[in-house]
């Protein structure tokens, strides 16, 4: 009985792994600048209202952006 309840319990926690490192690396998100501070970090907001703030070069209030996640920190281009 505990042979079975350790191989599911295993089973489980790959699968759990496998989903939660998918989800993480979902790819890049789509926004627009709302707006920059002095220090040129920039708030984007996104089409579902979520607010991130991203640092990247050139980027004026009302651009198109892509941010992709570095670890920690988001780095934002024009979208083209």
């Amino acid at each position: 009985m505990i042979r079975h309840l350790v191989k599911m319990l295993t089973i489980t926690l790959a699968v759990v792994l496998v989903v939660s490192s998918l989800a993480l690396a979902a790819g890049p998100i789509m926004g627009t600048v709302a707006a920059i501070d002095k220090k040129g970090v920039a708030t984007v907001k996104t089409d579902d209202g979520k607010e991130y703030h991203v640092s990247g070069k050139g980027l004026h209030q009302g651009d198109a952006v892509e941010c992709t996640a570095h670890g920690k920190t988001w780095t934002c281009k024009k979208a083209a």
